[in-house]
């Protein structure tokens, strides 16, 4: 089979779109898109490819800092690698591969030292009562820093000191990832719950407990 030549493109793209509601109830949508990476590799030239089984082994540098990887509601960010056989006077044999990227961010540079530093959290609460008067309960929450990244473990200590003449009957902590973009707008919250159990009255509580940050 004769072809003109065996090509592979990365291709990086970026698309928005959203609808809305102006002027005299009149819906008006609206769309962008941007390719912002293009990047061409010829892997065999023009000639004739005898019957069987070849493979061209390829390789790309990606560009530094370049946006991840996304996909939401009004939008996202897409990168793909499209292979193509050119093949003369007949339909080009091509393909094409979504691939995902990350772009690590090193922690090294965080310039604010105090994300690397403890975090503590307190409050008191006296709960009420019409027939006497008790003492507040107490809550101590710690974390060892206060910068993380996707699957680490993060230590998280949880001190109930109940002096009240009440029971406790659950404390509830949450340690959430919110994802947000913007556009109209769209969230995207994760939560990892540590539920501490019944606290009798004047009975401290320790909980010390390892949760894994969302991927």
């Amino acid at each position: 089979m004769k072809i003109r030549g065996v090509f592979v493109k990365l291709k990086g793209k970026e698309r928005n779109e959203w609808s809305g509601m102006y002027g005299d109830d009149e819906q008006s949508n609206s769309f962008s898109s941007i390719k912002f990476l293009r990047t061409e590799l010829p892997l065999r030239g023009e000639g004739i490819v005898d019957v069987g089984s070849f493979e061209c082994p390829f390789s790309f540098q990606l560009p530094l800092y370049i946006p991840d990887s996304f996909e939401g509601p009004y939008g996202g960010i897409r990168y793909t690698v499209d292979a193509k056989v050119d093949i003369p006077f007949a339909p080009d044999y091509t393909d094409k591969k979504e691939i995902i990227v990350f772009n690590p961010v090193d922690l090294n540079s965080v310039v604010y030292q105090e994300y690397w530093g403890s975090a503590t959290y307190s409050k008191t609460k006296t709960p009420f009562s019409w027939c006497c008067n008790g003492g507040g309960i107490t809550m101590d929450v710690y974390l060892a820093k206060r910068a993380f990244v996707s699957g680490e473990k993060v230590q998280v200590k949880v001190h109930v000191y109940n002096q009240s003449n009440a029971a406790v009957n659950m404390v509830i902590a949450r340690i959430s990832r919110v994802k947000a973009h913007f556009v109209c707008r769209s969230d995207m919250e994760i939560n990892t719950v540590i539920m501490l159990g019944h606290i009798p009255v004047g009975n401290p509580h320790h909980q010390n407990e390892t949760r894994f940050l969302p991927p």
